[in-house]
């Protein structure tokens, strides 16, 4: 079998739209952002919530070989490379001059510095004077799966936020090549009945007039539909209609289920809270049966260590459905959500 190559995640940098605080994607005194890219005037380092990279749950979970950082530049530029162990101490794996006075690509193979012990890998870029455009930690892959997400989406007369994340994810669709509508689809549930098939409806969505079922019974209402549509979903995203959306996590979760070893794998999204942008809400929780208790609840993202942990913590038994992945078939062994909340919404 040949292999085939992937992309895990690409390099994000801060967006107004989205997210506006450059400690959770790049730390540098002297650094900005432009349509270029990111300018890099003295050391940056991406040992960030966006852009470190956790390759120990990778492993864990994904089937994948070689591992590649694939950097895009323009000037000259010294390319550091770090492993961070369970103690969170870290060792420089690699340190390289990179890049031309044209803009050019640089491959880095990390699999071949990188023992099993590391939990996180990070990179940093030196320079006086240059731009990185973008890039993207890789893999290659001997053996994929078929995924064919769906997404559902429940709304009730807010139409300012639905429009708003339409409009976001219809145009980073198109401007990417990795999904498309063979292995994306969006069902969004209307239970106020308010929406126009003109305003949403295209290649990659499909609108469903409710009745007012509640959040749980929209929900349900979008997994029915996505089930009988044809399209042969493996997979089922729940997403709340008001959270601020940075459309990559759709690739990366793609990503993850395309490698997965266990094909029922299951991915919850973390939140961060708006009122600041970089206090952590959740990141899963346990359930008791009459509580939940969140699991990095309160903690600041920007810090080094609080990055580092997420590697760390413990598996949950809850995920709130503001982005929340689980297999299509789920429904086949333990049947449609029930009508409510555990948190009796």
């Amino acid at each position: 079998m040949s292999s085939v190559h992937k992309i895990l995640r690409n390099i994000l940098f801060p967006k107004e739209t989205v997210c506006p605080k450059a400690d959770l994607y790049y730390r540098s005194a002297r650094g900005s952002v432009s349509e270029q890219g990111l300018s890099v005037r003295s050391e940056t380092r991406f040992d960030t919530y966006f852009n470190a990279f956790p390759v120990g749950k990778y492993k864990e979970y994904c089937r994948f070989s070689d591992l590649f950082l694939r950097l895009r530049v323009s000037g000259i530029f010294v390319l550091r490379i770090f492993g961070v162990k369970k103690d969170f101490s870290e060792t420089l794996l690699l340190e390289k001059k990179i890049g031309a006075e044209c803009r050019t690509e640089d491959i880095t193979n990390l699999s071949s510095v990188m023992p099993e012990e590391y939990l996180q890998v990070y990179f940093t870029l030196d320079s006086k004077d240059g731009i990185l455009h973008g890039g993207d930690f890789s893999c290659t892959a001997v053996q994929v799966q078929p995924v064919n997400i769906a997404v559902v989406i429940c709304t009730f007369r807010r139409e300012p936020f639905l429009l708003r994340n339409h409009r976001a994810i219809t145009d980073y669709l198109a401007h990417q090549n990795i999904l498309n509508p063979d292995n994306i689809h969006f069902y969004i549930v209307d239970n106020g009945k308010t929406l126009d098939k003109r305003m949403v409806e295209n290649t990659y969505t499909t609108l469903i007039p409710n009745q007012n079922t509640g959040g749980s019974g929209g929900f349900t209402r979008g997994y029915y539909e996505a089930l009988h549509s044809g399209r042969n979903h493996t997979h089922i995203l729940f997403m709340d209609d008001d959270i601020v959306l940075d459309c990559e996590m759709l690739l990366r979760v793609y990503s993850l289920l395309v490698l997965a070893k266990d094909r029922n794998l299951s991915v919850g999204g973390t939140m961060l809270k708006l009122s600041d942008f970089i206090t952590q809400h959740e990141a899963g929780s346990f359930w008791n049966g009459k509580k939940i208790r969140s699991i990095g609840n309160g903690l600041d993202m920007t810090k080094r260590d609080n990055v580092f942990g997420v590697s760390c913590y413990p598996k949950g038994d809850y995920n709130a459905w503001w982005f929340y992945c689980f297999p299509a078939d789920w429904q086949a062994k333990y049947g449609y959500p029930l009508q409510f909340f555990i948190k009796v919404d």
